[in-house]
């Protein structure tokens, strides 16, 4: 009996190191996972509990989350080592829903989100972040560091609903929005609301929330929040 009992024992504290290790996978630009040693893009430390712990190579980002049926389900958290800028909500099943919340290093409230199905519906700056606004550097150009990256997203995001393509309906969309202080867009106004049609100004004012690379501004070198004010003209064409 004491002999069953000692190798019981000892099966078990040779197993207790097995539990306690962190499983460390790594990953492509693709999302495939590779061996060790290979070139990767992003690495995944998985603990006993199952959290998981996204690192990506050039250390510009660090996220917190669980998997579930192969899915990211559940609380997650989100760390722009770049922006200093600390991201919390929910996944459902691989999809972002409800209400996050984006904080900076000081655990100030920058702005909420709303997701739907994991599309991005809304962004509100926060009362800290309207603090940061400065009425003087309303900007009417110069959108990002590189105006062609806004360029191409355009290109590539803001498609003509096939209703107001039917209609031949043509003009130009006049928004404004503030630019936080981590290059995102919010508090988004429709300002001709008269003359742009209402389905394009929709598809233009949600894709513009996806965008995460507005240019930052600096005063006396620090962040601030500031307007910018941009205008989009809109054409059918139809292969004339």
């Amino acid at each position: 009996m004491r002999a069953l009992t000692l190798i019981t024992l000892l099966l078990i504290s040779s197993l207790l190191p097995l539990f306690g290790q962190n499983d460390t996978t790594y990953f492509n630009r693709r999302g495939k996972s590779v061996k060790p040693g290979k070139k990767y893009e992003y690495k995944e430390v998985t603990d006993a509990t199952g959290l998981v712990t996204r690192i990506t190579k050039d250390n510009t980002y660090t996220t917190k989350f669980k998997y579930q049926s192969g899915e990211i389900h559940g609380k997650y958290t989100e760390y722009s080592h770049k922006d200093s800028v600390e991201l919390i909500g929910e996944y459902k099943e691989g999809l972002r829903v409800g209400e996050w919340q984006a904080f900076d290093l000081d655990k100030n409230l920058l702005y909420t989100e709303s997701y739907l199905e994991g599309i991005i519906v809304l962004r509100k700056a926060s009362d800290y972040s309207i603090s940061l606004y400065d009425s003087t550097e309303t900007k009417n150009s110069n959108v990002t560091g590189d105006p062609q990256t806004w360029i191409n997203f355009q290109r590539a995001n803001f498609k003509i609903p096939a209703a107001v393509y039917k209609s031949g309906d043509e003009g130009a969309l006049i928004y404004e929005f503030l630019v936080t202080t981590d290059g995102k867009a919010c508090n988004i106004n429709w300002i001709n609301k008269n003359t742009a049609h209402p389905l394009f100004a929709q598809e233009v004012l949600m894709k513009t929330l996806q965008f995460q690379d507005f240019l930052i501004t600096y005063k006396e070198g620090k962040r601030i929040v500031v307007r910018l004010e941009t205008r989009l003209s809109f054409s059918m064409n139809k292969g004339k």
